[in-house]
């Protein structure tokens, strides 16, 4: 779990970087910002399920870190693409924005009715 938030911050901050040199006509920027916030993007996709099977969600199911993982990976890309100035940004930042919103109160929910229900034990 330590290399998943190692890689994690090593992509954001070269995301920092590419947006640095983005909005500074420097040379490079906008590849770096491409490739730092894709990788990013592909990191949630595939490997946040493993992240949010830990101990500690006891709720979640085989599904549900699957899905936190999608979302988190439309969120990355569509931000991505509102950065670039793409179009069908404005859809995809909906979509990943209502999506993780979706899934972070369904979390929220879940982890408040297993602490009722230990609480009753």
């Amino acid at each position: 779990m330590s290399t998943f938030r190692f890689i994690e911050k090593s992509l954001v901050v070269l995301c920092v970087i590419g947006l640095f040199l983005k909005f500074s006509s420097g040379a490079g920027g906008g590849l770096l910002l491409l490739l730092s916030m894709s990788l990013l993007a592909v990191l949630y996709l595939f490997f946040a399920g493993f992240y949010f099977r830990v101990e500690r969600f006891r709720f979640s199911t085989s599904v549900f870190p699957g899905i936190t993982g999608l979302f988190l990976a439309i969120g990355c890309i569509s931000i991505l693409f509102k950065l670039m100035y793409w179009p069908g940004s404005a859809l995809l930042l909906l979509a990943g924005v209502a999506g993780t919103a979706f899934v972070m109160s369904y979390a929220t929910y879940r982890r408040n009715r297993s602490a009722e229900d230990e609480k009753k034990r």
